[in-house]
């Protein structure tokens, strides 16, 4: 366990979610201290996205979805760099989230993830099956993410920010709903 902390630690600190990314913001963005919170249409779910570019010249993303109908998350992550996996694979990641002063929550662990290939791109994006929403709460209290296959890390990210991102994703599923965030049947 040490050693994928340890992994996690060194990827931040080398390259692997160096610099958020600013982008354009259409009106239906809302930017919250660096992530972009919007619903996603038909799918009765909000995402809340955080873009990165890293030292080797490549861009990558981390992102959360929750649909509070439903009461349930997803996590996923973009990233050009396994470009063995073909659209339509499966693979299991173990999710390690690193806290503040440096301690490791693995308590997620391992995550089963859909892989899609993006017309156009060699990005691939890895979608988490439904979580129990209380992912968010995890995403939203540590401060880095990493996605490991076996000892390897598929990819790292800073979750500076997700606080407030999560929030307000919370808002945006519960608006878009009409649901009353004070309703205890969906705490």
């Amino acid at each position: 366990m040490r050693i994928i902390a340890v992994s996690l630690t060194v990827a931040l600190m080398f390259g692997y979610a160096e610099q958020a990314v600013a982008t354009d913001t259409p009106n239906d963005i809302e930017m919250v201290n660096g992530w972009a919170v919007s619903s996603m249409g038909s799918t009765g779910s909000c995402i809340a996205l955080k873009a990165f570019t890293h030292r080797r010249g490549f861009e990558s993303s981390v992102f959360v979805t929750l649909n509070a109908r439903e009461k349930n998350a997803t996590v996923g992550f973009s990233t050009p760099e396994p470009s063995s996996l073909e659209p339509g694979a499966e693979v299991n990641l173990k999710v390690v989230f690193l806290g503040a002063g440096g301690g490791y929550d693995d308590g997620w662990g391992m995550l089963k993830f859909d892989v899609d290939v993006p017309e156009e791109t060699v990005d691939r994006n890895f979608v988490s099956r439904d979580l129990n929403k209380s992912f968010l709460d995890d995403f939203a209290k540590n401060t880095s993410i990493g996605f490991f296959y076996g000892e390897n890390i598929v990819s790292a990210f800073n979750l500076e920010g997700s606080a407030a991102a999560v929030t307000a994703l919370r808002t945006c599923s519960f608006r878009l709903h009409g649901l009353n965030p004070n309703d205890p049947f969906l705490k």
